[in-house]
C-alpha cells in the first residue's frame, strides 16, 4: 500500500499536477514516517513546492528532508536543493553553507557534489 501511493504521487508529480502530489506525498509521510521511502518521498515534496516557485516551502521541506533522513539516498539531493532554494530567496550566505555541507557531509555522493560545485560557483560562494 505504502509503495503505491508513493508512486501515485511521483507520477502525480511528473504529470505536474502539483496539489496530488503534494497531498499524496504528506499522506504517505502522515501515515509511513518510517518507511524505507520516506526520505524520497520528503525529497519529492519539497520539488513540488520547487517546481511551482514556492522557494520558501520547497527549503523547508528540503531541510527536513536532510536533518530527519539522513542516511536516506535523497540526503545529499535534499541538502542540494536547500542550497538552490535559499539561493532563489536572496538567502546567498546560507545557500554558500549548504553546498558546502554537502561536499563535506557527504564524501560519496559524487553527483550531487558536483552540482553542489557548480551551483557553488554560480552563486559567487568563495
Amino acid at each position: 500500500i505504502a509503495e503505491s501511493l508513493y508512486e501515485r504521487s511521483n507520477e502525480s508529480l511528473l504529470r505536474r499536477q502539483f496539489s496530488d502530489a503534494e497531498s499524496g506525498f504528506r499522506s504517505f509521510l502522515q501515515k509511513y514516517p518510517d518507511h524505507s521511502l520516506a526520505g524520497s518521498a520528503q525529497y519529492w515534496l519539497g520539488e513540488t513546492y520547487y517546481a511551482q516557485n514556492d522557494y520558501r516551502q520547497a527549503a523547508q521541506a528540503f531541510l527536513k528532508g536532510y536533518q530527519d533522513f539522513p542516511k536516506s539516498r535523497r540526503a545529499p539531493d535534499s541538502l542540494l536543493k536547500l542550497g538552490i532554494s535559499l539561493g532563489k530567496l536572496g538567502q546567498a550566505q546560507q545557500a554558500c553553507a549548504a553546498f558546502d555541507a554537502v561536499n563535506s557531509e557527504f564524501p560519496k555522493a559524487v553527483e550531487a557534489r558536483k552540482r553542489a560545485q557548480s551551483e557553488a560557483s554560480r552563486a559567487g560562494c568563495s
